[in-house]
Formats: C-alpha cells, structure tokens, sequence
C-alpha cells in the first residue's frame, strides 16, 4: 500500500484507503467543538466536504498564514501542481514547514467553517433527523435558565444567616450545582447559536484589516455577537453564573472570620475559600476579559498573598480605564496602594530586628529613624529592595544574639544604632 495512504473506513464514498489529507481532515472535522456538527459531516458530508476544502485550500492556507501572523512565501510549483495538491500540501508543510503546522490546521477548519455555512440548512436538517438538532425554543431556554440563577442568587443570601458553617456549606454546594447545570444548558446553547445564526470567524483580508466572514449583516432582534463569538445574551447569563458563585464563596469566607475587602491578605482559615473564588472570577474573565472583573481578580490575588499577581492586575485596569475619574479607575489605584502596603519590601511595618534588640524599645526614636530610612529611601531602588530582603534573612539571628547579651546590645547601641540614626536622621531636617 502506498505509504501516504491510510485505512480509514467509512469515511469516504468507497472503503478502503484515503489520503493524508482525508485523514487530516477526519481529525480537524472531530475536534470541532460540536459533536452532533461533526457526525453529520463526517456520516453524510464528508466527500463534499473534502471536494469543497479542496477547491479553496491554498486561498485558506494564505489567509490563515496572515491571521495567525507566520511568513509564508507560498508553495513551490511541485506542491500547486501535484495531482493531488492538498495531499502534496500537507507533505510538504510536514516535512519541510514545521512553523506552518498551526497554519495548515486552522486553513483546514477555515474550510469546514465555510462548507457548514454554505450548507446550514442540511446541516440541520441532518442533525434533526438523528433527533439531535437545536432546540427549537431558545427564548424559553434561557428565560429558565435566568430563573435558575435568580433561584441560586436568592437561595446564596441564606449564608449570611446559616447557623453553622456545615449548613453554609450545604447551601453553597448546592447553589454551586445548580450553577453547573446552568452553565451546560447555556453551552449547549451558544452550540445552537452558531449552527442556526453562524458565529463570526474573523480573518486578516489581503490588504491587511479585519474583514468578518460571516455576512450579510445581522436582523436587528438578533442578540449581537461578543469578540468571544457568543450571542450577548447567553454570555452575560454565563458571566453572572460565575460572578455569582464567586460571591458565594466570599460570603462563606466571611462567616469564619471578617467580610473579605480584597484590600489586604485574608486569614489561613479563608484561604481555602479564596482559591475556590479564584476559579470562579478567573472563568468569568476568560469569558470576557472586563477590566471590572480583572480588579475582582486582582483582589483576591492580593487576598490569596499573592502580591505579584495583584499588582499587575491592578496596573492592566489602571491601563485599560482610561478616564481617570471612573470609580474603577479609582479602585485599581486603591488596589495598587493596597498591594505596596502588603508587600514586605515596601510595608511600613514594624521589623527593625538589630535596631529593637539592640535599643530594647521597638518605639525608640532610632528604631523610628531607621525604619523611615528604608521605607523612605532603601524601598524606592532595586539595590535598596535587595539590601532589605537581605536583612530581613540575615538580621534575625543576630538580634536574637544581642537580646542575650547585654554587653553586646549596648556596644552594638552606642557604637551603630545612635551614630547610623542620627546620621540617616540628618538627611531629613
């Protein structure tokens, strides 16, 4: 048998063999996000399918090149002009374009798109007679879907007043559930909505701008489609499903110690709720990357400890709100200030170990003069920082030293902490 030929039974009009590129396509066409899509054009479609990708392969390979921004000189003249171009393609782009093996996947998923939008009518009407096809009322879907989150929403202000944190959790737990069921019921819709309205796939035009390949424009009542592809409606009910169940977790936080503020690190006890929250905002985001809930992300990163992570948070909303005197504009620099306080390089804390043990006054006014010196101007440089996370490994031995050894406090006193003092406190008058 040839070996660019593979046994791929009943994928074709004939059993037996088919070419690399029919097994390609068998594989593109199974990973598609929608099953029932896939059994109907790989059970009845496939041969027109393949006809269909074929005639426009290399025009796709070109725009998927642009999309995905990868140089692409084009093929040389034994590839085009193979008996079987695309087979030859797909060889070459193997053996001699490994950059471009991204390129040739989403060319080929342009084709199958394309051929599912030409031919949506059959398309439905083949998934209807295997007794799977859209659901046929999409406003009653969602109306009991908004009436399942209105449900958990009203069930989750029961935490509050919960007489012991095992009732809390039954109700969470149970509210996060019904989310879930929620959440499927609207996945399997944006699945319909892009069967029967189309989703729009957008590809960089030969002239370099966007162009949108699913036209003519839209009826008016249709719900717009967001930049994730999803029809407005159903990804706002998604989002809220999430936000929701962040909440949830929050509230449950708060009963075993105080209300989380996303202002400061929470206590160990609530950790474990704050990771689960985490989740929760971090899919919301990835559902739609709002600058609103990025802040709720950079909240709770700061609550988790996470100051790193906070901080960049808070420094991307700062940059996507540009109108300074917005609220969330506002909250983000509150969060940024947050995350200074919290972080053990630039906090005003207390920890002055040398200066404390050797003084025996945490309040002494060279303690207080030491501890302005770093914050004030060790904290505000690369070298500063570095001398400080130094300390603060290095110093506490010592100090536990000196608290043993009087003798040594007091030379370590009157021969260091008074003359450094007074001379970092002369900096300032």
């Amino acid at each position: 048998m040839d070996s660019d030929m593979v046994e791929v039974p009943g994928q074709n009009s004939g059993e037996g063999p088919v070419s690399q590129y029919q097994a390609f396509l068998k594989g593109v066409i199974e990973g598609l996000g929608d099953p029932r899509v896939s059994s109907v054009l790989l059970d009845g479609l496939f041969d027109e399918v393949s006809r269909f990708i074929t005639d426009g392969f290399f025009e796709a390979f070109n725009e998927a090149a642009l999309k995905l921004e990868t140089p692409f000189a084009g093929f040389p003249d034994e590839v085009t002009g193979a008996p079987d171009p695309v087979d030859a393609a797909i060889t070459f782009v193997r053996a001699s374009l490994g950059e471009h093996q991204q390129t040739l996947a989403l060319a080929v998923l342009i084709g199958v798109t394309d051929f599912v939008v030409a031919n949506r009518d059959r398309v439905i009407d083949l998934m209807r007679s295997a007794g799977d096809g859209p659901c046929e009322d999409r406003a009653g879907r969602l109306a009991r879907a908004a009436s399942a989150i209105t449900a958990a929403r009203e069930s989750g202000a029961r935490i509050a007043s919960a007489e012991s944190m095992s009732d809390a959790e039954t109700i969470v737990e149970e509210v996060r559930a019904s989310l879930e069921e929620v959440r499927d019921e609207l996945g399997a819709q944006i699945l319909d909505d892009a069967i029967v309205w189309g989703a729009r796939i957008r590809s960089a035009a030969s002239d370099g701008s966007d162009q949108a390949r699913d036209t003519p424009p839209e009826p008016d009542d249709r719900p717009a489609l967001t930049p994730g592809g999803r029809r407005s409606d159903v990804e706002q009910m998604l989002v809220d499903s999430w936000l929701l169940e962040m909440d949830l977790l929050l509230d449950q936080a708060a009963l075993v110690d105080k209300p989380v503020s996303g202002l400061e690190v929470v206590s160990e006890e609530q950790r474990e709720y704050i990771l689960d929250a985490l989740v929760a905002v971090q899919e919301a985001f990835t559902i739609r990357q709002d600058p609103a809930i990025l802040l709720k992300f950079g909240q709770l990163r700061l609550a988790k400890g996470d100051v790193g992570e906070a901080r960049a948070a808070a420094e991307k909303v700062i940059e996507m709100v540009g109108d300074e005197e917005s609220e969330l504009h506002a909250a983000a620099v509150e969060l940024h200030g947050a995350v200074a306080e919290a972080s053990p390089l630039t906090r005003r804390d207390r920890r002055c170990f040398i200066a404390t043990a050797a003084m025996a006054d945490p309040d002494a006014p060279e303690v207080d003069a030491l501890r302005d010196f770093r914050d004030d101007v060790l904290a505000k440089s690369a070298a500063g920082r570095l001398a400080i996370r130094f300390y603060y490994l290095a110093s506490p031995p010592f100090a536990a030293f000196i608290e043993r050894h009087p003798h040594v406090a007091r030379a370590v006193r009157e021969w260091f902490i008074i003359p450094v003092a007074a001379f970092v406190g002369s900096r300032d008058a």
